[in-house]
């Protein structure tokens, strides 16, 4: 609601959270070639994504650090991107209560690599992942921050459509 937005603006309430909710339903295979750099992390090669991951998850105070990931780690599939012999690059997604659905926690990205294809070439492969481990998927779901354009536009070059937007402000008494 635009008019709620322009209350917090005005009284100093602090936007802490501003995310596009997109989702892709029904999923259909749209390609099978593996890409070569980027492979679906497993218990032999975690503690070394687990350094990439935390780099980024622990600073913006993700719940899902290396440590709750590894927690449960039979509910995720993660994928990295590496080149030159080091991840600079990985997106994680969740099973939800149905199997059928999945939800999108992480894309991350080292900065050097940020808008160079990467994101969509995480996104799709993990897509193919997906539907190669599962089949038909009933939805997937994806929050992506606001100011992710690169993300956002592989998303949605990938099929996801905008389904909503999201905010989550902050007020301190």
């Amino acid at each position: 609601n635009e008019n709620a937005n322009e209350f917090f603006k005005k009284n100093n309430i602090e936007c802490v959270e501003s995310s596009i909710d997109t989702r892709l339903y029904n999923l259909k295979p749209s390609m099978n070639k593996k890409h070569e750099n980027v492979e679906k992390i497993t218990d032999s090669s975690f503690e070394e994504y687990a350094l990439f991951h935390d780099k980024y998850a622990i600073p913006i105070g993700m719940y899902y650090n290396s440590k709750n990931i590894k927690k449960y780690i039979d509910q995720f599939q993660i994928f990295a991107f590496r080149q030159g012999g080091e991840i600079h690059g990985s997106i994680f997604v969740k099973t939800l209560k149905d199997p059928r659905e999945k939800e999108v926690f992480g894309l991350f990205i080292d900065e050097e690599y940020k808008n160079k294809g990467i994101e969509g070439i995480l996104i799709n492969e993990m897509l193919m992942q997906l539907y190669n481990d599962f089949g038909s998927l009933k939805e997937v779901v994806y929050f992506i921050e606001e100011d992710s354009t690169e993300e956002l536009n592989s998303a949605l070059a990938a099929g996801f459509e905008i389904k909503d937007k999201y905010r989550c402000y902050k007020c301190l008494l």
